[in-house]
Formats: structure tokens, C-alpha cells, sequence
């Protein structure tokens, strides 16, 4: 799913949804990212404020967070701050504002229906696969945790889901072990 709409995304929409898969960005923390929270020198996506209804706060786990940035956000993100001040924001519409967190799931939500893809996915589900694909590709779940800006393992476990062939693959492990076990 991730990589079909990202595919077919464009403008404000293709930036959202890169900053929330590739840098675990919550709704708001996407629509209050400025240009000079993607550092293109250290190749880092930072998180430091996010909207709350139409007021700037600080992050929902209290703090900035810090996220490698993955080569696929690195264009994306290029490409959107060309141009732009450093205080600019990097998700905003064709009048140049930031859209509403209802612009956004509405955006995403149609996306996926123009694409056939059934059941839609909420906005907020790229962090779950964003999590979810990291432990599936073998990442250490601490740093999951923190690129997540959880508190603690808990929170994080509940973004990670079992597909089928997890747990096929458990299965083989055991399976292939069997020699061994006692």
C-alpha cells in the first residue's frame, strides 16, 4: 500500500505521506514540518512541533525527534523546500497553507479509492507500517522506539503487526530448528 500511493501521489499529499512512512510523522508534526527541520548536511528528519487543531505545539511525546533520512524522503523533501525559506512549511496546498488534519486524511482516504485499495488505510496507519516494516526487515527495536518518540517498548509493540507470513515464517524457524530443540 505504502508504495502504490506514494507512487501515485503528487504536491502536498506525496510530502505528507513520505514524512509520515519514512520519518514516523504523526499528522500534525507533518503539517508544522518547515524546511529547516530536514537537515540535507547530517541527512536528518526531525519532528520538533506539530499542530494541535490550528495551534503549534510541541511534539505529542513532549520532545523533538531525530530520524535518518531515507533516500526516497531526501528527494521528496528537496524538492519541496526548493525555493522555500527556511521557515517555510514543507506540506502546503496550492494557495500555499497548510492543510487541516481532516484536508489530509480526506486527501489520503481518496487517494486510495481512485487505487482500488480496499480496506483504506488511515493516515495515521503509515506509522504503524513504518514501525512494522522496520522490526520485519530485522531493525533493532530500541531504535524503533525512539525514531517513534515512544516512551517506552509498550507503546511501540502496539504499532507492530503480524502479517501471514510472519508468522509462516516463525513457523520455519521452529521448524528448521528442530533438530536442535529439546
Amino acid at each position: 500500500v505504502v508504495r502504490a500511493v506514494l507512487s501515485a501521489s503528487s504536491g502536498w499529499l506525496r510530502v505528507a505521506i513520505a514524512l509520515a512512512y519514512f520519518a514516523s510523522q504523526r499528522n500534525g508534526e507533518v503539517r508544522a514540518s518547515r524546511v529547516m527541520d530536514a537537515d540535507f548536511i547530517e541527512s536528518i528528519a526531525f519532528a520538533r512541533k506539530a499542530y494541535s487543531a490550528d495551534v503549534v505545539v510541541t511534539p505529542k511525546s513532549g520532545h523533538e525527534r531525530a530520524v535518518p533520512m531515507a533516500d526516497p524522503l531526501r528527494a521528496i523533501l528537496a524538492e519541496a523546500a526548493s525555493g522555500k525559506k527556511a521557515t517555510a512549511r514543507l506540506v502546503t496546498d496550492e494557495h500555499g497553507q497548510t492543510p487541516s488534519r481532516q484536508r489530509v486524511y480526506r486527501a489520503f482516504i481518496a487517494l486510495q479509492k481512485r487505487l482500488g485499495i480496499s480496506p483504506t488505510w488511515s493516515f495515521h496507519s503509515l506509522r504503524h507500517a513504518f514501525a512494522t516494516h522496520l522490526v520485519q526487515l530485522g531493525a533493532n527495536i530500541e531504535a524503533v522506539r525512539e525514531m517513534m518518540g515512544h516512551a517506552d517498548l509498550a507503546n511501540t509493540a502496539r504499532y507492530l503487526h503480524a502479517t501471514s507470513g510472519d508468522k509462516v515464517r516463525a513457523i520455519g524457524l521452529l521448524v528448521g530448528n528442530w533438530g536442535e530443540t529439546k
